[in-house]
């Protein structure tokens, strides 16, 4: 049985539909074409909104295909849940960087104590430069403090430089007052054997306290 197949084009608004009827008897080809108009009611083609549309066609509305709809969904979702990330990364504390303050030095009797600072040296005996803490050692193996005081009035009395590491002291350095305006100084080695929080003071030899200042040094 030779299959015979005839072709006919129904062409509207750019929407081509094809339709193929199949003819087992060729004798009977002529009866079987149907014609346009049996075409246009078997197969009618409506216009929807200026598109043409054929049966089973995807609906479309005025927000677009349903598919394009659940795709603006699920990015409309997305865009959410980043926003809400970054909302919450926004109000996490962020992590502070470490930052050195320069030291100061209280003093409790300016009467008695015309000037008192830290400092990393001196020069003819004077403080040169300021002290920040934390102290970082780095690549250096050991650093040095200074600690400068300037005492008026004080003549013949004695007093001491006390140096303390994590609340324990670690030197008294004895001073001896021979004039009405009188400076001295002490300086403290630290090593990394001897890191953490260090205090000094000026004090009597009764244990009252005049000034003092705090650091700490890290590795």
């Amino acid at each position: 049985n030779n299959e015979l197949a005839d072709t006919k084009t129904l062409s509207k608004s750019e929407d081509v539909l094809n339709v193929t009827t199949k003819v087992t008897n060729p004798s009977e080809l002529s009866g079987a074409i149907p014609s346009n108009d049996e075409l246009r009611e078997q197969f009618p083609v409506k216009q929807v909104s200026g598109t043409l549309e054929a049966p089973g066609a995807v609906k479309t509305n005025q927000q677009g295909p349903i598919s394009s709809q659940i795709t603006s969904s699920q990015t409309q979702a997305k865009l959410l849940t980043d926003t809400d990330a970054v909302s919450a990364q926004a109000i996490k504390p962020e992590a502070q960087e470490s930052t050195s303050d320069v030291v100061s030095v209280k003093v409790y009797n300016s009467q008695l104590v015309g000037r008192a600072k830290l400092s990393p040296k001196l020069v003819d005996k004077d403080p040169v430069g300021e002290v920040s803490s934390p102290i970082l050692l780095g690549k250096r193996s050991i650093i040095r403090v200074y600690f400068s005081t300037r005492l008026d009035n004080a003549y013949g009395e004695k007093y001491f430089h006390v140096w303390y590491l994590n609340g324990r002291e670690r030197a008294r350095v004895p001073l001896s007052v021979t004039s009405q305006s009188w400076r001295g100084n002490s300086s403290k080695y630290i090593n990394r054997a001897i890191l953490g929080e260090w205090q000094v003071k000026l004090e009597s030899e009764a244990g009252d306290i005049f000034a003092e200042s705090a650091f700490e040094v890290f590795p």
